[in-house]
């Protein structure tokens, strides 16, 4: 799962196809973006084009959805099933709600946030998104606008107490943590970097249901192909009641099917395992028609193995003594 947020201008249809590129050759399951710069039409087209791999579910601004804030949620269909997710428009073109089926018995409500930049705005937005009653919230994740800590900006430096204050206050409501830096409590990172100032801060956060914490890990802040000034923030996102599953049986590969270096083999080693049957005088536990199909099997796995390792061409098995 990760958070972005878009750079504003530029060429709308090259920005998704970069953040189609980005979600395959990350294996993002959840990308929550901000300026999204959305509506109807446009949401289509990025469905038309990109349909197969990806489903998008946006909240748009009320007066100019395309040119101005606007939130949504990729999901890459190659990971998450999409026909059962709803979307709760919170704060439309700040805030959106989305509820999706994460395992069998488990669903994930996933909050993305945009923040305004006024500090004035910025603290009364976090009172209307407590105001909603939200409950059960796994994430919150987006573009803040507002630290909460002076370690999160460079140079360090307080945000304004009543921004501060309502954001926390709505976090502690939603029993959420800001996950990144419970498990990197003295690093110093940053997401954002102001051009004209130089100065830095970790305005793009996600935090996670306390219930959660042992189902995240591998925390990250990175860059990635699309221009922007911000950078990613994501987490691996594992369900740990789910009971493990190993490389499960080998099995043969299927073009060996069609070798004549192994089908030769083959057919020695079935006339081996049918004059060892046919000369069996009394079954005994050790020495039966069973124990001989095993050996027979074992063989049989050992020479395919081996086939498909060697280069293509000629091969002589080695035959026994």
């Amino acid at each position: 799962m990760a958070g972005y947020r878009l750079s504003n201008g530029g060429d709308e249809s090259n920005k998704w196809l970069l953040v189609n590129q980005l979600m395959r050759d990350n294996k993002i399951g959840v990308l929550a973006v901000q300026e999204a710069h959305l509506d109807e039409k446009r949401a289509e087209e990025v469905k038309k084009l990109f349909g197969q791999r990806l489903d998008l579910f946006f909240s748009a601004d009320r007066v100019n959805p395309s040119g101005a804030k606007g939130v949504a949620f990729v999901i890459n269909k190659k990971a998450l099933q999409t026909s059962n997710c709803s979307l709760q428009e919170v704060v439309p073109g700040r805030a959106a709600l989305l509820e999706l089926t994460w395992t069998a018995n488990r669903r994930l409500k996933i909050l993305n946030v945009y923040g305004p930049n006024d500090r004035q705005e910025n603290a009364a937005f976090w009172r209307t998104v407590k105001l909603a009653g939200l409950a059960n919230v796994s994430f919150v994740l987006g573009d803040l606008n507002v630290v909460e800590s002076p370690m999160d900006r460079l140079p360090r430096k307080e945000d304004p107490v009543q921004a501060q204050d309502s954001l926390h206050d709505l976090m502690m409501s939603l029993r959420v943590t800001d996950g990144w830096r419970t498990a990197n409590p003295t690093t110093y990172a940053f997401t954002y970097l102001q051009q004209a100032t130089g100065s830095q801060s970790r305005i793009d956060r996600i935090y996670v249901a306390r219930s959660m914490d042992k189902d995240v890990d591998d925390w990250m802040i990175c860059e990635t192909g699309i221009p922007t000034d911000h950078k990613m923030v994501s987490v691996m996102v594992a369900n740990k009641q789910a009971p493990f599953v190993g490389k499960g049986r080998w099995s043969m590969p299927t073009h060996l099917l069609n070798d004549d270096a192994l089908k030769d083999e083959m057919k020695r080693l079935g006339r081996r395992l049918a004059d060892e049957i046919a000369s069996i005088g009394e079954r005994s536990a050790a020495h039966n028609a069973q124990t001989l199909y095993n050996v027979f099997k074992d063989d049989l796995i050992d020479a395919a193995r081996s086939r498909a390792k060697t280069p293509r061409g000629p091969t002589q098995f080695a035959q026994p003594g």
